[in-house]
Order: structure tokens, then C-alpha cells, then sequence
């Protein structure tokens, strides 16, 4: 959209495929900018790629593993191919499940790591020489509150988003002089297919119909409610927009009041 907020702007969204990434894409593009749309397939984003393009948007679909080092360098070309070295890199590639520890294997750990965490640091490592070349950047992480407090039968998930967390605020540090800002989004539970396909397991160790595991849920929010993907996208425009050039280095809370850090 000529004249919005990231208009001249050019930005990678990982798992943009569903749920959060899909908003924030949308969000996006309603805002003017150029997008790079990423997906372990290109299908899974190449419906989104038409109907942003059809909207007179610019889209570019293509297939990356995050856990790929080969993968993240062809997204690299790909992306500087179409558009020139992007402005903006959205890390939403993400898994999600629920497990006693004591019930848990190593591998669990292991793709939790290489998911949520490494694919966050390799992604934005990739496109970092060329925002260092321009002299400005937006970094923008999806983290979660399960990054910031403990939560029950995820220690992996929560070791893999506090790690995000983490690297969030020291590359911060390092990047800051350079023009380049880096931030991460927390949200709390969203409606999204990822929290929904999970309910089951959780529903599973509480020992409760999953029914009464989303009453459960919804009695820790305040608001009484969950989150909507678009309401996440608001705050991925806002911290990939000129808007927050001098926010770096946070961890936002969105979770409708049920974490207040």
C-alpha cells in the first residue's frame, strides 16, 4: 500500500504459512512492504504470494527449513534476487508441544533447539551482512511469555523461546551502532492451529477432557479470552517500522494480562 508504514521496506517472515506468520504477512503487506514468504514447502505460502500480488501487493514464495544452513542460504539469494538485501527479518518459524520432562527424550530437546532457537540465529545471521551493508535493520523474534516465566510440561519449548529471548537482547547490544535493531514478540496463548493441535497432549497429562483444558486456560487470562493473530501483527508492524528505531533489545509481552513482565 503506497504511503504505509513500512512502505520501502523489504522483510523475510519465516513460517508464514498459518497462524501468526500468516497475519503478520497480511499485516505487512496492507503496510506497503515487499515480502519474502517462507515455508518448509512453497506451497504452503503460495496461495498467500498470489492473493498479496492480486491485492497489488509484492510477494515472493519460497521454501526454506530453517534447519538447513544450505536451505537459509538459497532464501538469502532468493530474497536479494527479487528485492535487493531486505530491511526487515521476522523469525515466526516455530514448534510447539507439551510433555512431562520425565516423559521426554532428547530428540524433543534437540528439535526444539534447532527450530526455535538455531533457526532464529541462523536466519537472522544470514541476513545480517546485508543490513550491516545498509547501515539499518529490524530484527523481529516471536518469542513467547514462555520465554520470560516457567510453565509446566514444556521445558523445551520454554528452554528454546528463553534462549530466543536471550540472543534477542545480546545481539541487541552488538548491533545497535550499527543501525540495526533487534526485538522479540511474546505473545501468550493464541488462536492459532499450533496451540490448538497441542491441546490434546496438554489435556493428556492434566488429565482432562480438552474441553475443560481450554476452560482451564482461559480462567489464567485476565482479559478472558486468547489473542488473535492479527493483534500480534499490529506489534510485528510497529517493531519493523521506522516507528521504533529507537526501541532495541526487548522482549514484549502481549498476553492479555496473564504475564506482567
Amino acid at each position: 500500500m503506497a504511503g504505509g508504514r513500512l512502505t520501502g521496506a523489504t522483510a523475510v517472515i519465516t513460517g508464514a504459512s498459518r497462524g501468526i506468520g500468516e497475519a503478520i504477512a497480511r499485516a505487512y503487506a496492507q503496510e506497503g512492504a515487499q515480502l519474502v514468504l517462507c515455508a518448509r514447502t512453497v506451497e504452503a505460502v503460495a496461495a498467500l504470494a498470489d492473493e498479496i500480488r492480486s491485492d497489488g501487493g509484492e510477494a515472493l514464495a519460497t521454501a526454506c527449513d530453517v534447519c538447513d544452513e544450505a536451505q537459509v542460504a538459497g532464501l538469502v539469494e532468493a530474497a536479494e534476487a527479487a528485492f535487493g538485501a531486505p530491511t526487515v527479518v521476522v523469525n515466526n518459524a516455530g514448534i510447539y508441544r507439551i510433555s512431562r520432562f520425565v516423559d521426554s527424550d532428547y530428540e524433543l530437546y534437540r528439535r526444539m533447539v534447532e527450530v526455535n532457537y538455531l533457526g532464529t540465529v541462523r536466519v537472522t545471521s544470514a541476513f545480517l551482512p546485508g543490513m550491516l551493508s545498509n547501515g539499518y535493520g529490524k530484527v523481529v523474534n516471536v518469542a513467547s511469555t514462555a520465554g520470560k516465566y516457567g510453565s509446566l510440561f514444556q521445558a523445551h519449548y520454554n528452554g528454546s523461546k528463553h534462549a530466543v529471548v536471550g540472543f534477542t537482547r545480546s545481539i541487541a547490544l552488538e548491533l545497535a551502532s550499527a543501525g540495526i535493531c533487534v526485538n522479540a514478540i511474546c505473545p501468550g496463548f493464541v488462536n492459532t492451529q499450533m496451540v490448538d493441535e497441542a491441546f490434546p497432549e496438554l489435556a493428556a497429562v492434566l488429565g482432562l477432557s480438552k474441553e475443560e483444558t481450554a476452560q482451564a486456560m482461559l480462567r489464567r487470562i485476565p482479559i478472558g479470552r486468547m489473542l488473535e493473530p492479527p493483534e500480534i501483527a499490529h506489534l510485528a508492524v510497529y517493531l519493523g517500522s521506522k516507528e521504533s528505531d529507537g526501541m532495541t533489545g526487548q522482549a514484549l509481552t502481549i498476553s492479555g494480562g496473564m504475564v506482567l513482565v
